[in-house]
């Protein structure tokens, strides 16, 4: 399926695989590295939270980037692009961490779907 793209960054506008792909096109071994890039993301946020409510981390007080104009993101990982996981406050750090979450529970799903259609193809005869 083709990509939506921004017409002035020409970002892609999928969701996966660098927002190449919408989830439904994703085949296992794609659910299946997305899954894993997904798991240290959110090993990182956790890490990161764990940091800012024990004091031993500090937000970084930069500003976000300029986003893109005709799609709204940058080119960064968090806060729709705009912010490094260091520049985010404890709460919007615990809001990435939910949706990234939600996002990896797709995948979760997507996954199981994919392996149950492989084992019911290959068991019939």
């Amino acid at each position: 399926m083709p990509v939506t793209r921004c017409s002035v960054c020409h970002r892609g506008n999928a969701g996966y695989l660098d927002s190449e792909k919408t989830i439904d096109d994703l085949t296992l071994a794609e659910v299946q590295t997305e899954k894993a890039k997904y798991e240290a993301k959110l090993q990182r946020l956790r890490d990161y939270i764990a940091g800012v409510r024990g004091g031993t981390v500090t937000p970084l007080a930069f500003p976000a980037c300029v986003p893109c104009p005709g799609c709204g993101h940058g080119r960064r990982e968090f806060q729709q692009h705009c912010k490094d996981l260091e520049q985010l406050t404890q709460e919007e750090a615990e809001a990435s961490l939910m949706a990234t979450s939600r996002d990896y529970r797709k995948l979760v799903d997507k996954e199981t779907a994919l392996t149950t259609a492989t084992t019911t193809a290959t068991a019939t005869p």
